[in-house]
């Protein structure tokens, strides 16, 4: 079980050490990306679903814990929102963790489950639980548009 948890760390922290860095990309920027994970842990059961503005892949090996990885998308094809879920509460904080490490986009955090980026980036991450479809918990991290006003209030805790 051990090496199970290790590994599924070591494909989530890939992922989503990246995620926030996928916001903005268009949709074969994204798509090209993640053929290259795929390809660099030579999974073969790992699927995409794709609609009008999401697109989703579905990691289904035997070897690792399921994961879902969804990227959803603005009218002109660029991405808005991407999103990690799967079972492992202990793999997504360790992931959490490893994204704020990201000093270049400034992370503060507003509750348990949510934090900004600097304003400039204009970004929320939430961590979510029993977020459906089969998984206990998720990270999302999504563009928002928000005033400066808006922004200064949330930070100071006046929202």
């Amino acid at each position: 079980m051990k090496p199970l948890f290790l590994f599924f760390f070591l494909i989530t922290s890939f992922s989503l050490a990246a995620q926030q860095q996928y916001i903005g990309l268009t949709t074969g920027q994204v798509k090209r990306h993640m053929r290259s994970y795929i390809k660099f842990y030579k999974y073969t059961m790992f699927t995409m679903e794709e609609k009008k503005n999401e697109i989703s892949y579905l990691l289904r090996e035997d070897k690792v814990q399921h994961t879902d990885f969804k990227y959803e998308f603005d009218p002109k094809g660029k991405c808005i929102a991407s999103g990690v879920y799967g079972n492992c509460l202990q793999c997504i904080e360790r992931d959490l963790n490893l994204v704020l490490k990201k000093d270049r986009y400034g992370w503060v955090k507003i509750n348990d489950s949510t934090w900004l980026s600097s304003y400039r980036r204009s970004l929320q991450m939430t961590m979510k639980k029993n977020v459906g479809e089969g998984f206990m918990y998720g990270l999302d991290i999504r563009k928002m548009i928000w005033s400066r006003t808006w922004y200064n209030d949330r930070i100071a805790g006046k929202i």
